[in-house]
């Protein structure tokens, strides 16, 4: 009996290894074979020539130079604010202050791209075009035409990398903070031992140690950057078919764009549909070069006991040191002052959204949301958004309910049943390279697979496909938690449930029960993720204006809601409202689901075994 359970559970373990690679495979494979066709057909006419079907060309050259344009100016506008902000942090604020930056950072990650999207189209631009674009055209835009200004409604480059820039502005504070607070601390006291100012320890002695990982950090923006969809293409101007940016405020459309506008008109067997999996296989390459350089820089870092240390060019106490010390303290706390963009961000959505909720009224959490037209002719929006709220819980759930069983038994594999060898190595390169993946890599991914592929199963634009492709998206970053979480239990306690003469279940059984805290955080962090994304679900499950009565139907989603409404604001009436009202029901469910967390692992955490 025992030998039976035991079985059983190896069993599970080695068939959740077993689709964990099968899912790898499939995404490589599933992209590549309809990508090869243009492969081969264009060769490098592909990244070279433009994008006309109606004359036959399908080059994607024009949105390659869109998002590396975006993705350099947004690295450019973001980089050196963020290592100040991290030099302060980790050398100059106090701890209260460093937890009130480090939560507002943390806030800032946890906002769903869509609502960046949204800030950016109905508060940033009219803005641009209001103040910034006269001011651009009479003055430097006169005389050089890369800096003109071109009103637009859409938005235009320089709007997309600023708001690119804000979205991965925690990645780099994150990256930065980490390899600063590794330097050994005797080389930090040896250097001011000697009279060198604050300021000198941390050019001569921290930042030359932490280059590696000060890039690793860019690298990894690098990636998330160029991955960008929806937040993109809401402000970045995108046109049809794409045009090569004219100038720093002229409109763009990055690849991410590309295929979000293109694809889903499109079925196998069209040469545009192989042209834009040829993209996407494109942008899967970029974002596994960007994680593999970054890892290779961390281990860089990480393996060599070197420090790099720099001269003192002058005395440490001298007029040019104080000069310098007090120069960069302004310097920094006016680059932290970036966390005001956030307030500014936040609190936009917020008052307009609830205003918005209140100018709908109750029926906005009670009723549907429908089209009706008015007595003048117009067209508007009324009802609810009860449809997107319970479409967006029920895609998240099921999302989780899918991905954790198969994510908690490849973590126990990677961190019981095996020795770090060359299948953990391979494995954790598998889980590492899809997570860095775009989401818009996972839609087209899913489209293919879920909605065309296996719609006699999944119903094609469904609730169920619409799942799927999320659990497919955060099964790698559920998996590596949990085997994190796993080795977190002290030896001492393995040690002694294996010396009672347990089997292997019984000692999964307690490391779950001792690592509970750290599991629920990472499911609710795993749904907190299904429920911000959008370029997913608008490929696979909808959107719909009703609430599924199966799994084989669209479902609506909050995410994609708002994206749709910022394309319909000038078409109808209420767009903006409900875009906002929509906007702040997602911050709410975040807001409860943060809570959460920290309720649920502090409750738990009085019965683990220290």
């Amino acid at each position: 009996m025992r030998q039976g359970r035991l079985t059983l559970l190896d069993s599970i373990v080695f068939l959740s290894l077993f689709l964990v690679i099968v899912l790898f495979i499939s995404l490589i494979l599933q992209i590549s074979s309809f990508g090869v066709d243009a492969l081969h057909k264009l060769g490098l006419r592909l990244i070279f020539d433009e994008w006309d079907p109606a004359q036959e060309r399908y080059g994607i050259a024009p949105s390659l130079v869109a998002s590396f344009l975006i993705t350099g100016l947004a690295l450019l506008l973001i980089v050196p604010p963020s290592l100040l902000v991290s030099i302060f942090l980790v050398f100059y604020a106090s701890l209260t202050v460093r937890n009130i930056i480090r939560v507002v950072i943390e806030a800032l990650a946890g906002i769903p791209s869509v609502i960046f999207g949204a800030w950016g189209l109905f508060t940033l631009i009219p803005f641009m075009n209001d103040y910034l674009g006269p001011l651009i055209n009479s003055t430097i835009g006169r005389t050089f035409p890369f800096f003109r200004y071109y009103e637009t409604y859409t938005g235009n480059v320089f709007a997309a990398a600023l708001v690119i820039a804000i979205m991965i502005l925690p990645i780099l504070v994150f990256t930065q903070i980490e390899f600063l607070n590794s330097i050994p601390r005797e080389y930090i006291e040896a250097a001011l031992a000697v009279g060198a100012t604050r300021w000198q320890m941390i050019k001569t002695v921290a930042l030359p140690t932490s280059v590696p990982g000060i890039f690793a950090g860019i690298v990894l923006g690098f990636g998330r950057a160029i991955g960008e969809t929806m937040a993109v293409t809401m402000v970045a101007g995108p046109t049809n078919p794409p045009v090569f940016p004219q100038g720093l405020f002229s409109p763009a459309t990055p690849v991410t764009t590309l295929i979000l506008i293109n694809i889903g008109s499109l079925t196998p067997g069209f040469f545009e549909w192989s042209v834009l999996f040829a993209a996407a296989l494109m942008l899967l390459a970029i974002s596994t070069f960007s994680m593999l350089t970054a890892k290779l820089l961390v281990r860089y870092l990480t393996s060599k006991e070197i420090i790099h240390v720099l001269p003192i060019t002058y005395r440490p106490s001298g007029r040019w040191a104080f000069i310098e010390e007090r120069a960069m303290t302004i310097l920094m706390l006016l680059a932290s002052c970036v966390i005001l963009i956030f307030f500014w961000i936040t609190g936009d959505i917020i008052v307009n959204g609830l205003l918005c909720i209140i100018k709908i009224g109750p029926r906005v959490f009670f009723e549907n949301i429908r089209i009706e037209a008015t007595k003048s002719g117009i067209a508007t929006f009324a009802g609810g958004l009860l449809n997107d709220i319970v479409g967006s819980v029920l895609i998240s759930l099921l999302s989780v309910i899918i991905a954790f069983p198969i994510a908690f038994f490849t973590g126990v594999y990677m961190a019981e049943y095996t020795r770090e060898n060359i299948l953990t190595k391979t494995l954790r390169l598998f889980l590492d390279a899809l997570s860095s993946v775009p989401s818009i890599v996972f839609g087209v991914f899913g489209f293919s697979l879920f909605v065309i592929t296996l719609r006699s199963l999944t119903g094609g634009v469904s609730l169920l496909s619409g799942s799927l492709v999320l659990a497919t998206l955060i099964l790698p970053y559920l998996a590596r938690n949990i085997e994190e979480a796993i080795r977190t239990v002290p030896y001492t306690v393995k040690e002694a449930v294996l010396a009672l003469g347990a089997q292997r279940r019984h000692l999964i059984e307690v490391e779950f029960r001792q690592t509970l805290p750290l599991i629920l955080t990472t499911v609710l962090n795993g749904f907190l993720r299904s429920l911000s994304e959008s370029a997913p679900v608008i490929f696979t499950a909808g959107p719909s204006n009703f609430i599924p009565a199966s799994l084989w139907e669209p479902v609506g989603n909050l995410a994609v809601r708002i994206y749709l409404l910022s394309f319909e604001y000038r078409i109808y009436g209420y767009s903006i409202e409900y875009a906002y009202a929509a906007a702040m029901i997602i911050i709410i469910l975040i807001l409860i689901s943060n809570s959460l967390i920290r309720i649920v692992s502090s409750y738990f955490a009085k019965y683990v075994i220290k």
